[in-house]
């Protein structure tokens, strides 16, 4: 939807790029105003309200960028303090993690959370101080943090519902798509209807029986259905957008001055 620019201070030249990633589970957004401040070997940043009065923000499954301004840089990044002001009708919070990109150097550090930021749940708290350990990550953490997202953003059925904004391929055409799988599936199968005939035998679980010849057909119809899917994929994926929406899309920046 567009990088929301937090402005700090006139005089501000260093530029740090922070992306919030909020858990994907039920209930996972918040209502209330998150904030934050970031404290490096250089020095302590201003606190930084991360919100947007123009749009909601950190909703579940949500990755909200936040373009910062400091006056000077901070260094090597010790810990962040997050926080927010419990309010609205759903305040509870799952945090997943928070990734800050130093513009300049190129540089990123990364802090999880992965827990409520919450009175009633998790750690019974709406601030906690989060600290740079890459070394503790868990490969088990990155292997759900990314199947998570390619789950969201390229599963043909999952991604309908929640298939990021920012992405070009849309939920109608994503629903177009599995519905003519489905269809094309049904029509392929239609072709091998009955052949080969099975009879009952002595052993099958009930009227279920599982010849040779019919893990054979299966193969068949899933060898068949698989190119004109990619294809149809292809076809929605590789269109070209319409400009004027991608201008919106790059250039939708949003100044929210402190």
């Amino acid at each position: 939807q567009g990088v929301i620019v937090i402005s700090t201070a006139d005089d501000a030249e260093y530029y740090y790029l922070i992306i919030v990633i909020t858990g994907w589970k039920r209930n996972a957004g918040t209502s209330a105003t998150v904030a934050m401040y970031m404290v490096g070997s250089h020095g302590m940043s201003e606190t930084l309200v991360l919100a947007d009065p123009t749009r909601l923000v950190h909703e579940s499954g949500a990755e909200c960028w936040f373009l910062v301004a400091t006056k000077n840089t901070l260094g090597q990044l010790l810990f962040i303090r997050i926080w927010h002001n419990c309010r609205g009708f759903f305040p509870s919070w799952y945090m997943k993690q928070i990734t800050v990109r130093d513009i300049q150097t190129n540089q990123m550090w990364t802090f999880v959370c992965d827990d409520w930021l919450s009175p009633e749940l998790g750690i019974h708290s709406i601030t906690k101080s989060l600290y740079v350990n890459e070394a503790k990550r868990s490969r088990f953490y990155d292997f759900r943090l990314t199947s998570m997202q390619i789950m969201r953003r390229e599963h043909p059925w999952v991604s309908i519902f929640s298939r990021p904004v920012y992405k070009i391929f849309n939920r109608s055409q994503r629903l177009s798509c599995v519905m003519s799988f489905s269809m094309i599936a049904m029509l392929i199968n239609i072709m091998f209807y009955g052949q080969p005939p099975v009879a009952i035998e002595e052993g099958a679980l009930g009227s279920i029986a599982v010849t040779m010849d019919q893990l054979i057909i299966s193969i068949e119809c899933f060898v068949l259905c698989l190119p004109i899917n990619i294809f149809i994929l292809a076809i929605f994926k590789n269109v070209r957008p319409d400009e004027k929406r991608n201008l919106l899309i790059e250039f939708d920046v949003v100044e929210t001055k402190k």
